[in-house]
């Protein structure tokens, strides 16, 4: 990499992210609630859908039927993650030090890739430590260049986007200590052999269009979906584009209401749901992008007297919505992506930073649709929601690529 041209350009970009550090803030915090670039609209737009995909509304019900059996069930075998590691490497790393900064420890997921870094690296000998930025891009950024200071032999950030907090970043560069960016986001810098990325935009889009092949087959490829969805995040823009045009290939069928709206005004969403679902009588599904928007959306339905008469499709897989899914209230079907075990993608790829491999920028991460049938009997908990998705064998084979089975 042209390091001269590197810093050049962040730095005559610097006063732009910072006068943008408050929108581009709200946009993380959107992050964060789904974890995972186009322009959006500020106004609801109508898609019909008419354009015929998959050769038609069967081919599309077919197609969206297919997707939902294979990923209503459990992953049973996992990918290798890559090239196995040189063992006597790794074993050199023992008593080091490898600091997590989340964007924000409060925030669930991140608690779960934390969680999964202590039992990878702890098999390894290896410490962690974190430092909580509390959703501020200054305190992200304090915590980044404090790495050093710290005695962190390697950086592991997640949800912080590059160029949220880039001059920190850099300094980590210079001070030749290895990060690798979790849940970055699409728009990063080509990876390098001191900092690589791991964007989760395939992961991100690829949960999302199976909710929408969920919607489409849960209503026979009819569905009068009400799209709830978010405008000022890159990483959830981008993942609302595949999901409609997930609905243009295969549902000739649907029609489609956008309700778009902005992390500032999520308390509006109420209103907003109860006003499109009286304008569009005939909705019968909330496609919801995350789990964090059901609460407002489903007073929005209550306050427009559709209780009855729709359904919701969502995604995140969080501990209360599950709950609603089991107890068949008002979500249907939940698609989420294992958080723990992107945890353990990135302490894969922090260990190949720090022994000269490449790092895979979109690792495997198990997503599953999580709906009334695959629930029934299960006790739900925090901790045990990880595996809902799989068996633990992973861990096992992490091990053995790093020579520490």
């Amino acid at each position: 990499m042209d390091r001269t041209i590197h810093q050049s350009t962040v730095t005559g970009n610097s006063l732009r992210v910072r006068r943008r550090s408050v929108a581009t803030l709200a946009s993380v915090a959107a992050l964060c609630l789904f974890l995972s670039a186009c322009s959006s609209s500020g106004s609801a737009a109508t898609s019909s859908g008419s354009t015929s995909g998959s050769g038609g509304t069967a081919a599309g019900l077919d197609y969206a039927k297919r997707v939902v059996a294979q990923y209503r069930a459990a992953v049973t075998k996992y990918p290798s993650p890559g090239p196995a590691l040189d063992a006597s490497k790794i074993a050199a790393l023992k008593g080091k030090t490898i600091l997590f900064v989340p964007i924000s420890l409060a925030a669930g997921p991140f608690q779960q890739q934390l969680a999964s870094l202590k039992t990878a690296f702890g098999h390894l000998g290896i410490n962690v430590t974190t430092c909580d930025p509390k959703f501020l891009p200054s305190a992200a950024a304090t915590c980044l260049t404090n790495a050093k200071a710290n005695g962190a032999a390697a950086v592991i950030s997640s949800g912080i986007p590059y160029a949220l907090v880039a001059n920190a970043y850099l300094a980590l560069e210079a001070a030749k200590i290895p990060v690798l960016v979790g849940s970055a986001g699409p728009g990063n810098p080509a990876s390098t052999s001191d900092i690589a990325f791991q964007p989760g935009v395939t992961s991100s889009a690829k949960a999302g269009t199976v909710a929408v092949d969920e919607t489409i087959a849960e209503s026979g490829g009819k569905a009068h979906v009400l799209f709830v969805n978010i405008t000022d995040s890159t990483a959830l823009t981008a993942q609302r584009d595949a999901m409609k045009a997930e609905f243009t290939k295969n549902c000739p069928g649907c029609t489609v209401v956008m309700d778009p709206f902005n992390t500032a005004n999520i308390s509006h969403v109420a209103t907003s749901v109860s006003s499109k679902l009286i304008s569009n009588p005939s909705t019968n599904f909330l496609q919801l992008q995350a789990d964090a928007y059901v609460p407002n959306s489903l007073s929005g339905v209550q306050s427009a007297n559709f209780t009855n008469k729709v359904k919701a499709v969502t995604g995140t897989a969080s501990l209360g919505v599950l709950q609603m899914v089991q107890q068949k209230r008002f979500v249907t079907a939940d698609v989420g992506y294992d958080f723990s075990y992107i945890g353990w993608n990135e302490a894969d790829g922090a260990l190949r930073l720090l022994t000269g491999l490449p790092v895979n920028p979109e690792p495997f991460v198990p997503i599953r649709i999580f709906d009334a049938a695959n629930l029934a009997g299960l006790s739900l908990t925090a901790g045990g929601i990880d595996s809902l998705y799989g068996p633990t064998s992973f861990k096992d084979m992490f091990y053995k690529n790093w020579g520490a089975a």
